[in-house]
């Protein structure tokens, strides 16, 4: 017996929407010997890429420098180890850290559902049956999707309109037809309706209101009068600011006839004040 390989779904999608399955490339051994020529010129083009020389050589600074000098497990280091520290070590050692860190961030959260015996036999039989989460999701939406295509199949009811009604409405004409500004137009009708809603409850509340004639009487509100305001202890406190000054000029004066004596002395001395006189007016007056 011969067998024949299968093709599912997907590889059939696959196979029509690629450009390497259309034309001359539904030939298999036409396929083929593209695939060869591609991979050789992908593989002729690498290796130009490492014949070229590096020129470019980055510029680091010296704590850089000193930091490498010092570290004892990149000493000696070759081209080959170093691209396998950078591509798979510094990865890892990434891939660990993001791990470390999502471990302590989610170390609080105890919260674990409990799940009923039922959904833990249901869950299983899709684990064992489909296989991948997203698969089945995918497989669940397409069969929903094709359930539907069913049930519209199904629905062949069609209703049949009278043409005397459809001659007789033939003049009016739909507010909702297919325009560009269709929905600036319906903005524009809620704007409408709106004010009209508001005017009309303004004017039934004053039709309302038209009998209620009853307007209170308002006292006058209250009013500041700027009057002097009498502090209590004040007069005391100038009288005491006037006994402070009193006693201060008093210790300035003790002070000053303690420290000073000469000025005190000056002062209850008299002082003669000359005034204008003449000397020939007694000689004259005994002349005559």
């Amino acid at each position: 017996l011969q067998s024949f390989p299968s093709v599912d779904d997907t590889s059939r999608r696959i196979c029509k929407a690629s450009v390497y399955f259309q034309g001359p490339q539904q030939d298999f051994l036409t396929r083929q010997e593209t695939f060869e020529l591609a991979k050789q010129k992908r593989m002729d083009v690498r290796a130009q890429h490492l014949e070229t020389e590096c020129s470019f050589q980055p510029k680091i600074t010296e704590t850089s420098r000193q930091l490498v000098c010092n570290n004892v497990e990149l000493l000696g280091e070759t081209l080959d180890e170093r691209i396998h520290r950078l591509a798979v070590r510094d990865a890892e050692r990434r891939e660990q850290l993001r791990q470390d860190l999502e471990e302590l961030h989610h170390k609080d959260y105890t919260f674990k559902p409990e799940i009923n015996p039922v959904s833990q036999v249901l869950a299983a039989r899709l684990d064992s049956s489909n296989g991948d989460a997203h698969e089945r999701l995918y497989r669940s939406g397409l069969s929903k999707s094709q359930r539907d295509d069913s049930v519209r199949s199904d629905c062949s009811f069609r209703p049949q309109l009278d043409p005397r009604s459809s001659k007789r409405f033939a003049h009016v004409k739909s507010r909702y037809a297919k325009r560009p500004d269709l929905m600036e137009n319906i903005r524009q009708e809620q704007e409408k309706k709106a004010e009209y809603l508001l005017e009309r409850r303004r004017e039934l509340e004053e039709e309302r209101n038209a009998d209620c004639t009853f307007t209170p009487s308002v006292t006058e509100g209250f009013q500041d009068i700027q009057r002097p305001v009498a502090v209590s202890g004040l007069d005391r406190f100038f009288e005491l600011k006037t006994l402070a000054l009193k006693k201060q000029q008093e210790q300035m004066e003790r002070e000053q006839k303690v420290f000073r004596p000469e000025s005190v002395a000056h002062q209850g001395l008299s002082v003669t004040v000359p005034e204008p006189f003449q000397l020939g007016k007694f000689a004259d007056d005994l002349r005559q």
